[in-house]
């Protein structure tokens, strides 16, 4: 058996796309001894562009949730990495991920079977979806 954690931990949640539409990155500290989340505030949060251009993000709300400029829009085919700065000046920075488009979709369709999927000596009902 592993000795409970004691330490804080930062967490990083966040996606980037390509539409038109607010994109984010919350940032919250854990605190497992009194088993606590709390908003990371007043840090410097940047993405770095193909390793060239820095978008600088911002704490709209003041609660950790840190928003990209109205505008932007990822690329395909493009690298992205995310630097944080606390106000403490601890520094975290991902390794750099490159955007990819995602195969074209031609159809979706889903099935409802009765008798969908084995379960003992029995069948369970299920929506099958197929892409």
């Amino acid at each position: 058996m592993q000795p409970p954690i004691t330490q804080k931990i930062l967490i990083v949640d966040g996606s980037i796309t390509d539409q038109p539409k607010d994109q984010f990155v919350i940032i919250k500290i854990a605190d497992p001894k009194f088993n606590t989340t709390s908003g990371v505030k007043d840090a410097t949060v940047e993405v770095i562009e193909d390793n060239k251009t820095v978008i600088g993000l911002t704490d709209r709300n003041k609660d950790g949730t840190y928003f990209f400029p109205t505008s932007f829009q990822a690329k395909y085919n493009v690298s992205y990495k995310l630097r944080i700065k606390t106000k403490e000046g601890t520094q975290y920075e991902s390794s750099s991920e490159v955007m990819v488009q995602g195969p074209k979709i031609d159809k979706v369709y889903t099935e409802f079977l009765k008798d969908g999927i084995p379960s003992g000596n029995s069948f369970s009902p299920a929506h099958f979806v197929y892409i």
